[in-house]
């Protein structure tokens, strides 16, 4: 079994073998390797545990001798050895000013998420700076990866709760807060739950490649058809191309390139709401990773706005969601500005997030009562903006 990240390595360690989480930051953020597994998994993985003793020892080993940290690094949970003598090491695992820090009495390693680290190196491999947990940018926060070049910000919110990392994670509003102090300040910040960049991590690299305005594959809209797209097609798509993955909808339209086939959907359903009037809703809006298909969005609302009003629609809703932009594309496309929600939740039980419907209120029993039986908890977004169009309207 191989591993393209830091944060499926941790994940497998903790699912398939009940490894705590917290251990790995240690040699793979300071050092830079990944020892070899020790778990008995009999598969060829490469991670490695650690315990209280061993973190200790780490911690507050006087000796500060590099080559105590590289046999540690090279031999996995090999125990210090007392040198009489010093040794020639032929290209420690890291620098000796590096092992210096990481080895002296009062040091303590920086709980980082190993997500955070994995946005970093993505970031760091298209060509920008970043600084990690960036402090003063904005007021009483801390940002995760911060791309000053570009000011775009980036979080990552791991719903593990156990590991201690960001118990904040779960505060209502603090997410919404940033978002705020971001947009007064013209930055762009970039929300992802651990779920997205572990389960959909080539969705969310597109999302930033797109943001940080990358080269992507180029298409234009002009070359494309839209076509009626059936649920199994509409389904594939979106779970490959939409970072929430598909959702029941009544009709679904797609783009298509005469060389790539279907560079994009849009999927249009009766909203739960009634509060707008007789509209339609936009379930889902997604174009294929790593290309950019320019026009794409507007040809794609423009086919169902006649197919709203062709059906006796006064109008088109849609929401977007705070955490991943301001939704300008809909501007751009004759949309209005309606309003915003302030408060949007969800529930995970630590590794998944879940519809706030599936633990409704039942007959005789509150919302409160069916969470804490599912042993789940809340976890906040940063809202939604509401976009309307009508026919006419200015």
């Amino acid at each position: 079994m191989s591993f393209s990240s830091v944060a499926s390595v941790v994940r497998h360690a903790s699912r398939a073998h009940g490894k705590d989480r917290r251990g790995y930051d240690l040699l793979v953020l300071h050092a830079g390797a990944v020892p070899k597994c020790e778990c008995g998994c009999g598969q060829d993985t490469e991670y490695h545990t650690h315990d209280r003793k061993f973190n200790r020892f780490v911690r507050g080993h006087q000796s500060r001798d590099p080559s105590v940290l590289a046999a540690m690094v090279e031999g996995g949970r090999a125990a210090p050895q007392k040198h009489k003598e010093k040794k020639e090491m032929a290209a420690p695992a890291t620098t000796a000013r590096d092992a210096q820090t990481l080895l002296a009495p009062n040091y303590r390693p920086p709980l980082v998420d190993p997500g955070v680290q994995d946005i970093a190196q993505f970031i760091q491999g298209l060509g920008f700076r970043t600084v990690l947990l960036a402090q003063g940018i904005i007021p009483s926060f801390k940002l995760d990866v911060w791309v000053p070049d570009k000011k775009l910000a980036v979080e990552h919110h791991d719903l593990f709760w156990p590991h201690g990392f960001k118990e904040d994670v779960f505060t209502r509003g603090r997410h919404r807060d940033k978002h705020l102090l971001c947009r007064e300040r013209d930055i762009r910040l970039i929300q992802f739950f651990s779920d997205e960049w572990n389960d959909c991590g080539d969705i969310c690299r597109s999302i930033l490649s797109n943001a940080l305005s990358v080269e992507m594959q180029k298409l234009n809209a002009r070359d494309c058809e839209v076509c009626e797209l059936t649920a199994s097609q509409a389904r594939e798509f979106f779970d490959s191309n939409h970072i929430c993955g598909w959702t029941r909808s009544k009709h679904t339209f797609g783009l298509v390139h005469p060389m790539l086939g279907l560079v994009g959907a849009a999927s249009v359903r009766t909203p739960i709401q009634k509060k707008w009037g007789r509209v339609c809703e936009l379930a889902r809006m997604a174009f294929r990773c790593g290309a950019s298909v320019r026009g794409g969005a507007s040809k794609l609302l423009d086919r169902l706005k006649g197919w709203s009003q062709d059906n006796g629609f006064d109008g088109i809703i849609s929401y977007a969601e705070l955490r991943f932009g301001n939704g300008g594309v809909y501007e751009k496309c004759g949309f209005k500005l309606a309003g915003e929600t302030t408060v949007n939740y969800g529930y995970t039980d630590g590794n998944v997030r879940y519809d706030r419907f599936k633990y409704r209120a039942q007959p005789g029993k509150p919302e409160k009562q069916v969470v804490e039986e599912a042993g789940v908890r809340p976890v906040w977004g940063s809202g939604n903006r509401v976009y309307l169009w009508k026919p006419g309207a200015q």
